[in-house]
């Protein structure tokens, strides 16, 4: 969840353009997706946007939301709902996976 605040705090209006968006979820331009890209998965409805006008607009928290819930493989060695796992912090997590390891040893 700290990530989604990183995120926010950087742009505290909550909305930007796409450019801007790419460059807030992906910082590492080598791996950045192509503006292209946004837009594909923009008009197959796969990220959620606000449009005023001609103008398209981003909620940077949205769309990560919207990636962890579209494009996200959960690990096998979890055994745990996605809801559960979602309210929990990384260190309880982390403590599930420890207590999951060692009762299968």
């Amino acid at each position: 969840m700290s990530e989604y605040k990183n995120i926010t705090k950087s742009n505290p209006s909550g909305l930007v353009g796409a450019l801007t968006l790419l460059e807030l979820l992906f910082p590492d331009e080598a791996t950045r997706p192509s503006l292209r890209w946004l837009r594909h998965q923009q008009a197959k409805r796969l990220i959620p946007y606000l449009k005023i006008g001609r103008l398209v607009f981003f909620d940077p928290v949205q769309v990560r939301l919207a990636f962890d819930s579209q494009f996200k493989v959960e690990s096998i060695g979890l055994s745990m709902d996605r809801e559960a796992a979602s309210t929990m912090s990384l260190t309880d997590l982390v403590r599930v996976r420890e207590s999951n390891t060692n009762q299968e040893q």
